[in-house]
Parts: structure tokens; sequence; C-alpha cells
């Protein structure tokens, strides 16, 4: 968290407050290992799709994405969150 605290007074207050929430809020929603394990499994295959994407294979390249994003969103319902919370503002993302 050492980033953080190098930007604090270099921003406005509400962008500061703004960003402090978007943090709380990620470390809130991702606690649970399966959820961290499918993350970092969907995150790669999401990566790999974008490859397929740039090199031609575009129907490939859309259902490893699609998966990838399955995969992460999978993963919050195991953790009962919302995939989406820090993206909608809201305070812990708890479903």
């Amino acid at each position: 968290m050492q980033r953080i605290e190098d930007i604090k007074g270099k921003l406005p207050p509400e962008t500061e407050k703004r960003i402090e929430d978007a943090v709380e809020t990620f470390k809130a929603n991702h606690k649970h290992p399966a959820n961290l394990a499918l993350h970092a499994a969907g995150y790669y295959v999401i990566l790999k799709g974008l490859g397929r994407f740039f090199r031609g294979k575009r129907f490939r390249a859309v259902a490893f994405i699609l998966a990838g994003l399955g995969m992460v969103i999978y993963g919050h319902e195991i953790e009962g969150t919302d995939a989406f919370a820090v993206l909608k503002g809201s305070d812990n993302g708890r479903l």
C-alpha cells in the first residue's frame, strides 16, 4: 500500500476518497481462496484470448475471453460478492 501513501495530498480530496473506497471494496471482495484462484486463471485465459484476437483467430479469442470472464464472475459468486462493485462504487459489494 506504499503507492497509495505516496499519492496522498497530491490529488483532490474527493479523488483520494474514491480511490480509498475502491481499494477497500476490492479488499473486501477478494478474500476467498477459490475466488483468488479463479481470478488468476480467468485473467490468464483472457490474456490468451486477447493474444489470439490479435493473431486473427477471432472465434477462439471470443471463446477464451468469455470463458475467462465467466471464471472471474463465478469467483465472485463463490465469495458472495458483486463482481462489479468497484465499478459501481457500492460500499462493499456483498450480495
